[in-house]
């Protein structure tokens, strides 16, 4: 963290929108250039109130709506690319601020979990995405954050279908104490959905250990 400040200092971020410096996505760009989703179900696309996730997708997914601020391209794909892989911490409170645009109102009593990442790659980068997104959200919105969720899984996932992310996943989440997620209603924090297989993964982990209600909320979607 202290290393990422000083090269901020020396090197500050700057808009990957307009080149403002300070930011990595600022709230003009975020607002002007992002498209906004329509309420759909993040699976077939199908138009859903307030995303929920239809019956047919509910069979295997056990998530009640996933709430996307936008599409995995343009000035998106970049500021995710700087944060994920150019060291851009700080980006973080760039990208949940716009996650957070997407959400409707919920209970104070929501408890925020992160989708955990491969600790191979938290090593590479110093820092788990997934983690500060979820705080981040959580104190914006006065939520409860609960870092619940353990991965033994390190396999990558890029490039694989739903399927073949399903069976990679299989048993690759735990909940490392039940007692704080037993009939509470969970916000899934991730970056980015592909397929849909790692948020629907942790979602049935999160129910077979006690939770109420799963919903998810990301910052993208591939399509």
């Amino acid at each position: 963290m202290l290393l990422d400040t000083v090269i901020s200092l020396i090197a500050p971020h700057v808009c990957v929108g307009c080149g403002v410096d300070g930011w990595v996505l600022c709230e003009s760009c975020g607002s002007s250039e992002l498209v906004s989703l329509p309420p759909r179900c993040a699976f077939c696309h199908a138009r859903s109130p307030s995303s929920k996730v239809c019956t047919k997708h509910r069979s295997f997914a056990p998530i009640g709506h996933i709430w996307i601020r936008t599409t995995y391209d343009g000035i998106a794909e970049t500021a995710l690319r700087k944060y994920k892989f150019e060291r851009a911490r700080a980006a973080h409170k760039d990208i949940a601020k716009e996650m957070v645009v997407a959400l409707p109102i919920l209970p104070n009593k929501t408890v925020v979990v992160p989708v955990p990442t491969a600790t191979s790659r938290v090593r590479l980068r110093g820092y788990d995405h997934a983690q500060l997104l979820a705080k981040y959200v959580a104190r914006n919105q006065n939520f409860v954050y609960q870092p619940v969720l353990g991965r033994t899984g390190q396999t990558r996932q890029l490039g694989a279908t739903r399927k073949t992310r399903l069976q990679q996943l299989s048993g690759a989440f735990y909940v490392r104490d039940a007692r704080k997620i037993t009939d509470k209603t969970i916000l899934l924090i991730d970056d980015v959905m592909t397929t849909g297989a790692t948020i629907s993964s942790a979602a049935k982990i999160l129910k077979a250990a006690g939770a109420k209600q799963v919903n998810a909320l990301l910052f993208a979607q591939k399509v």
